[in-house]
């Protein structure tokens, strides 16, 4: 069973992705190195093929379902059942996540299960440069803020953005000076 769920893995650590959880457990107890052809920039997709040791990865492969048994797992859980994104101003309220350490929309989880993201990709930017001038569309998906630093509303974009960054979105980037003004939400004067 173990064998078929990772020969059906979609090879993605998105919160659907069934099979992840299972080879990221099996990667963890996998003899080193754990292929015999490691990736190479000369062949991106076709690399890392090969297991280096076929029998310790087959002894490597029963840890990991016993490990995944001991912690209450089904052996096809998605990743994002496993993994969760706090939900903006709610912070009672979770968004299954999705990404891992080494992948694109890169995050690092602090423990094993249901306790959220500790880092990662905090900041997304994609710019399109134009002869009509720039383009862009960015994410910030740990907010700017940090808890009680804008005033009475305790989560004021502190991680509102994580619905979007689960949903691998990203929003337009306000280049122009109207357009910023049109969207403030506070207008702060320093003085010196």
């Amino acid at each position: 069973m173990a064998a078929n769920i990772l020969s059906n893995w979609d090879r993605h650590a998105d919160a659907q992705s069934t099979g992840y959880v299972l080879f990221k457990t099996w990667a963890k107890h996998a003899p080193t190195p754990m292929f015999a052809n490691p990736w190479s920039d000369q062949d991106p997709l076709g690399t890392p093929n090969t297991l280096a040791d076929p029998a310790g990865s087959v002894e490597a492969l029963r840890e990991a379902i016993r490990e995944m048994r001991v912690r209450g797992l089904a052996l096809d859980v998605p990743w994002g059942d496993v993994h969760h994104f706090p939900a903006g101003r709610r912070p009672s309220l979770s968004i299954p996540g999705h990404g891992d350490s080494d992948t694109f929309r890169n995050v690092w989880w602090i423990g094993d299960q249901l306790i959220g993201p500790g880092g990662g990709d905090s900041i997304v930017i994609i710019v399109e440069f134009t002869p009509s001038g720039p383009k862009a569309k960015s994410l910030l998906g740990y907010g700017n803020a940090t808890p009680y630093s804008r005033g009475g509303d305790v989560f004021l974009h502190i991680n509102d953005q994580f619905e979007m960054f689960a949903n691998k979105q990203l929003k337009e980037v306000l280049l122009e000076r109207a357009d910023i003004e049109a969207n403030l939400e506070e207008r702060a004067y320093l003085e010196f």
